[in-house]
């Protein structure tokens, strides 16, 4: 009999790295790295923060981390907080840090709490130059809805109009000779004449002239009364609350929601009855729009074609969250909620 030798390769031992390079390591990271305690309170720092920041290890622990962080961003950044210390796995967000020249940072958070020791491990990134671009993007998509808008309102309107009047004189110069022409003239003009309108509600919607002038609210309750003029859908508006004055730029944000979820009801829903509620808390504006429509399946909230990642992107924008509620037959609500910022004083 003969036997066969197997060679048995075994895998070196793992080397553990000594405490030197674990700091080492943790240090020269380029992602801002820290440990903070649930008292809210920074316990260690990589030299990352004071490269981006500013602020030296020793000036972040003087303070609560809540006095870096953007006041809009704070109640975020709270429930965010509290969320840890119930001792979940792992949270992602996004808040901005103020740096020691007095500017801001953008920066993408992922933490984790140890809650035995009450302690939060997270890393974070900076993503401001990203969301810069965005709003770039963002903004450069509005001048050219505006600038569309102002062609359809002032070219192509008043080209229309010209062809109503002219179809309008037509018919009245062959209407004693040749009635049938007439009638024919004056169903022209009743064309053109739809045009025109149709033509100024897409004006409207592309970029709404009532927002600058009266505000939001106004431009909702356009919005509302020209979705039922051309759907089979009964839209209401309401405003509730304290009113105050709010930034146009957010203004513009919310009225594209609403668009968007009006869309989606008209699209997608089969409702005949649409609300959108704009309610004034004390700190916060509420965008609510509810149907009565058929509702969508649990696997379809997420679904791509809903513009929900545009709407959920511009409540982002604003430092505020999206809500999505809906179930098959029993209808859609959509709620936005944001942080109510003044407008900017005239420089």
């Amino acid at each position: 009999m003969s036997t066969e030798s197997k060679t048995v390769h075994l895998d070196p031992p793992a080397i553990q790295p000594t405490a030197a390079e674990l700091l080492h390591f943790y240090d020269q990271s380029p992602d801002l790295l820290c440990i903070a305690g649930f008292d809210g309170r920074f316990k260690r720092l990589n030299s990352a923060w004071t490269a981006l920041l500013g602020w030296t290890p020793g000036e972040l622990r003087a303070r609560p981390f809540f006095h870096f962080v953007h006041p809009d961003d704070q109640a975020a950044t709270f429930t965010i907080m509290d969320q840890l210390k119930t001792g979940v796995d792992t949270v992602s967000f996004k808040n901005r840090y103020r740096c020691k020249d007095g500017s801001w940072k953008w920066l993408r958070w992922t933490a984790s709490p140890l809650p035995d020791q009450r302690e939060i491990y997270a890393t974070a990134r900076d993503i401001t130059r990203r969301k810069h671009l965005e709003l770039q993007i963002l903004a450069a998509g509005e001048n050219e809805q505006q600038r569309i808008s102002r062609d359809l309102h002032d070219s192509l309107g008043p080209h229309l109009a010209a062809i109503r009047y002219a179809a309008t004189f037509l018919e009245e110069e062959l209407r004693q000779r040749d009635p049938a022409a007439a009638t024919k003239a004056a169903r022209i003009g009743g064309m053109a004449g739809e045009a025109v309108t149709i033509a100024r509600d897409l004006a409207r919607g592309i970029f709404p002239g009532q927002l600058d002038i009266l505000g939001l609210a106004a431009a909702l309750e356009e919005l509302t009364e020209t979705t039922s003029r051309r759907t089979d859908m009964c839209v209401t508006f309401s405003q509730t609350g304290t009113l105050r004055a709010t930034a146009p730029a957010d203004d513009l944000h919310l009225y594209r929601i609403s668009q968007e979820a009006l869309s989606n009801a008209v699209k997608h829903s089969a409702a005949r009855h649409v609300k959108l509620v704009l309610h004034h808390g004390e700190n916060a504006l509420q965008l609510t729009i509810a149907d009565d429509g058929t509702g969508l399946p649990l696997s379809s909230h997420d679904a791509p074609g809903m513009g929900q990642d545009s709407m959920r992107y511009r409540a982002h924008v604003l430092g505020g969250k999206l809500t999505l509620d809906s179930l098959p037959d029993e209808g859609t609500t959509v709620t936005c909620e944001v942080p109510i910022r003044p407008p900017s004083p005239p420089s």
